[in-house]
């Protein structure tokens, strides 16, 4: 293993901001760049604007009982999910909050916003959608639970953890969700599909012996990837739930999944990234479908704990990790560009914004980084988000 404190990758922040009172479990930046929320343990959410020379807190969202899990950024607001059971609405120019989404009765695990509406997935077994058009929750009168829900997924046996949408095409019925996938991973050790207008279960994914940590999906929407504290990923059709593959070789629980163009990215929790070659070509047969297992492409120990996310950009993998450090990678050669000191505690959560990233820790506070420049060019750019590690092979 590499030395992390090289003076020529050892990086420090440009920026330290300690305005969190305790650690920072998960941000977002908005689409355009120029916004980023952060969520803490100390029941509140920061807005800072990122898009001029220094970064600037610009607002505090107060209200939640517990601690923030979970934040999301579409258009002019903002979405936050927390350990008190509820999911708020808030405005991204004052930071009041705009509502109250009341109705899951555990720990919010995951929220994601389409724009017709959120998403959110939950510690009490269920998923719920829900309204956001402003003119509709104006018009929602009385304090029941679930005034606002669109309609509840129910099934799983445990926590649901892991979310995503596969979205449909638009049609002219207004319909809300009109022909959209949703996607849930659990504790209960399966995946299942959900058709969003009608609620229905349409295909439950087994084979995992423990949590779905991640799912993600192809490009073509048609092969869903499942990752699990099992220490496997499986790949399955999505229409039949039909299992082709199991991708062997973690030996610790994968924490994160990136799938890029024909290679996935998982990272565990022994610090280890495997890269998985993911074109080989599945078909559904007639008779009993053999499952066939897979070895990665490669394998690398950037970390020396946890990675907890995972981005690629520029054709470097950016790492956050339970030891501290964030680095960036590069993706084609694996070479260490850059660790990122500073951190005290360990690096939960990271976005990448213009030319910087950001960093959040259970030491309170964000720290702003430099992106380093790539040593050879080539490999095409990509963003996407997942879980960070150190230097070293397996």
């Amino acid at each position: 293993m590499g030395s992390v404190t090289s003076k020529d990758i050892k990086k420090y922040p440009l920026e330290t901001l300690c305005d969190h009172d305790k650690g920072i479990n998960c941000m977002a930046a908005s689409e355009d760049g120029s916004l980023l929320v952060t969520g803490s343990e100390d029941k509140t959410a920061r807005l800072w604007d990122v898009s001029g020379p220094e970064t600037e807190c610009i607002g505090i969202m107060k209200g939640h009982t517990s601690y923030i899990t979970c934040v999301a950024v579409h258009d002019t607001f903002i979405v936050t999910g927390a350990a008190d059971s509820t999911l708020r609405k808030w405005d991204t120019i004052s930071c009041d909050c705009l509502f109250t989404y009341r109705g899951h009765k555990g720990r919010i695990s995951r929220v994601l916003c389409t724009g017709e509406y959120i998403l959110s997935s939950s510690q009490d077994k269920t998923t719920k959608a829900w309204h956001v058009e402003e003119e509709i929750l104006e018009n929602l009168k009385g304090d029941a639970d679930d005034i606002a829900c669109i309609k509840t997924l129910e099934g799983h046996e445990r926590a649901v953890y892991s979310l995503m949408v596969d979205p449909g095409e638009e049609d002219d019925t207004g319909t809300i969700g009109f022909g959209d996938l949703v996607v849930t991973g659990s504790l209960d050790c399966t995946a299942r599909s959900w058709d969003f207008v009608s609620g229905n279960c349409l295909q439950v994914f087994k084979g995992h012996t423990g949590c779905v940590v991640a799912i993600v999906t192809d490009t073509n929407s048609r092969l869903l990837y499942t990752a699990s504290a099992d220490k496997t990923i499986r790949s399955w059709h999505i229409d039949t739930a039909v299992n082709f593959r199991v991708f062997e070789g973690h030996k610790s629980h994968i924490t994160c999944l990136l799938a890029l163009n024909k290679l996935l990215y998982s990272g565990d929790g022994d610090g280890v990234v495997r890269v998985w070659d993911v074109t080989g070509r599945d078909t559904v047969k007639m008779g009993r479908q053999q499952v066939v297992s897979v070895d990665s492409l490669t394998s690398f120990r950037p970390a020396t704990n946890t990675i907890n996310a995972i981005h690629l950009h520029n054709g470097m993998l950016f790492i956050v990790s339970s030891d501290n450090f964030a680095r960036a990678v590069d993706a084609a050669t694996r070479e260490v560009l850059a660790v990122y000191t500073g951190h005290q505690i360990a690096v939960t959560c990271m976005a990448i914004s213009g030319e910087h990233i950001y960093t959040g820790s259970t030491d309170t506070t964000l720290r702003v980084w430099n992106i380093p420049k790539r040593r050879t060019e080539g490999e095409e750019s990509s963003s996407s988000s997942e879980e960070e590690s150190e230097e070293g092979e397996d």
